[in-house]
Parts: C-alpha cells; sequence; structure tokens
C-alpha cells in the first residue's frame, strides 16, 4: 500500500501509520518514523583540492606540479566539507575519486592516478539526501614525468667551461639555458 503526501521541505515530520479493516476496526498507531525532508545543497567548497606535500615534487610544495602519475593524494582539513558528506575529486567533468569525510568536514584521497599533462581538479560535496554542491575552485595540476633533454653541450676554452643547453627549464633557471662550470674556473 502507497500514500503521496505533501512534506514540507527543511523539516522533520513524524509519521505514524494505522490500518482499517472492512469492518471499520482501526488498528493501533504504528511506531513513528520521523522523515527529515532535504533538497538542500551542501555549502560550496572554498578551497580547491590540495596536493599533498609527499606527492607534490615541484619546486615548492604549493606550485601544483608533480611527476608522479599514480600514488597522488589530495587533501583539505576540518570545516572543507559538510560533515561526514560523501565527497568527489573530478578531473574537469569526469569524476576521479570519491572519499567520504570526517566527522570534522576534513578528508583526504590516496593513491590517485593521472595521466601526463594538465589537469583541473576541483571538488564537490554530496549530502546524506544525495544533495550535491556546486564544484569548489579548481587546482590547475600539472604532471610532468619527463625529465629535460639535454639539447646541446659544448666545452668552451682550456679551463673546462660546458654550455649545456636543455629543452625546458630546469630547476634553478627560468630559461631553458644553464651555463656550468667546473670548480675552480
Amino acid at each position: 500500500y502507497s500514500v503521496d503526501i505533501s512534506l514540507t521541505a527543511g523539516s522533520t515530520h513524524p509519521i505514524t501509520v494505522k490500518a482499517q479493516d472492512a469492518s471499520g476496526n482501526l488498528s493501533a498507531a504504528s511506531a513513528i518514523t520521523n522523515v527529515t525532508v532535504d533538497n538542500t545543497a551542501p555549502t560550496t567548497p572554498a578551497a580547491a583540492p590540495a596536493l599533498t606535500a609527499g606527492t607534490n615534487t615541484g619546486i615548492s610544495n604549493s606550485d601544483g606540479i608533480t611527476n608522479l602519475t599514480s600514488g597522488l593524494a589530495f587533501s583539505a582539513g576540518a570545516g572543507a566539507v559538510e560533515n561526514n558528506a560523501t565527497v568527489q575529486l573530478y578531473d574537469g567533468g569526469t569524476l576521479v575519486a570519491t572519499v567520504t569525510a570526517a566527522a570534522d568536514g576534513s578528508y583526504s584521497f590516496t593513491g590517485v592516478a593521472l595521466t601526463a599533462g594538465a589537469h583541473s581538479l576541483t571538488i564537490k560535496a554530496v549530502d546524506a539526501a544525495n544533495n550535491t554542491s556546486a564544484a569548489s575552485p579548481a587546482l590547475a595540476l600539472t604532471i610532468d614525468s619527463t625529465a629535460p633533454a639535454i639539447n646541446s653541450s659544448t666545452v668552451i676554452g682550456s679551463n673546462a667551461y660546458i654550455d649545456v643547453v636543455f629543452a625546458e627549464g630546469v630547476y634553478g633557471s627560468a630559461t631553458a639555458a644553464s651555463a656550468l662550470s667546473s670548480p675552480g674556473a
């Protein structure tokens, strides 16, 4: 048996059921079942997911650059999302991973695999009533798993001055050309 009833959103409604037979005999009321109507999406997460320091292999722990394509970890502290919400990690419009937030609203994704290249990562929170928040701001992540190539090297002069030209900028240099010299030169 089913019946359609209208309930006010945002409220808890105690529901009981009674049965009546053909002779008009009415049963006692069933135990109360509380029904909460929740059609409000969780608050939009205010911050982008953060690549954890252990998997951020770039020059700094906050540059959004890594050379890892697997075993990536992303996290946020207390209050990042609704307590105990399901947290979804997206790369653009593609769902990549799902975890459950802790009771304090923190979350942690581990073991995430992504391909080399540029990524735009966001999170969404999903509450117990299956309402989904809007996407968080995006983390621009670059996965560069290719070592820089040496395009050329030249020994210049008798004191072993070496000029090395890389295919891309390397650590400590904003350009693709870097000069190295031997100690005492």
